[in-house]
């Protein structure tokens, strides 16, 4: 299925930053990524979230990881962006579109010596907002490994409360509510000292 998704990038043009306040712009200073939420979810009744993503030149691969409900589509504006999907691993140049059908175990980053900026939509929106803006939080604040993935307990806990809107290829789900259910006499435990 190819995408109609239009690039309105131009080149060389660097993206005024709203205040990050706002949360129309975050920053995880642990990846490097930069996002501008273009269009959320409360803009268009949950049909879609649109975004504008810098990657950092030379970024790590993060987790492969799927979305259960939604269709990402990503047209590169700048840079290249490196995909594995469906066990290849693809580089995709400036003005290549991209479309990640439900399902798509995938992952994207940057493999290259300049930034790559993306639009990048997602249909529908679900709470993939708040997940990315959760993640950003937990990198900034100290949270999270050096690939800016949160402790077990915690990333159990986002996983099950995201579920809708972002899966781990592995462990599978089931092993999640298994591991949530191994980490609730912790969190008890941590919260009554």
């Amino acid at each position: 299925m190819s995408c109609v998704l239009e690039c309105n990038c131009p080149s060389g043009e660097v993206c005024g930053m709203p205040d990050i306040n706002t949360y129309r712009y975050i920053e995880n200073k642990v990846t490097g990524q930069r996002i501008i939420f273009v269009r959320t979810a409360e803009e268009t009744n949950g049909k879609l979230l649109e975004m504008e993503a810098v990657y950092a030149p030379l970024s790590e691969e993060p987790p492969l990881h799927y979305h259960v409900h939604q269709t990402e589509q990503f047209c590169v504006a700048e840079g290249e962006l490196t995909i594995r999907m469906n066990g290849y691993i693809r580089t995709y140049g400036r003005g290549s579109v991209l479309s990640i059908a439900p399902g798509e175990r995938h992952s994207m980053w940057n493999a290259g010596h300049i930034p790559a900026r993306v639009t990048w939509r997602v249909i529908p929106a679900l709470k993939t907002q708040e997940f990315l803006v959760t993640l950003s939080e937990l990198a900034n604040s100290g949270k999270t490994n050096r690939k800016g993935v949160p402790s077990i307990p915690r990333m159990v806990s986002l996983l099950l409360k995201y579920k809708s809107s972002f899966r781990l290829h592995r462990p599978p789900m089931w092993m999640i509510y298994v591991l949530f259910l191994a980490c609730t006499p912790m969190r008890l435990f941590k919260r009554y000292q």
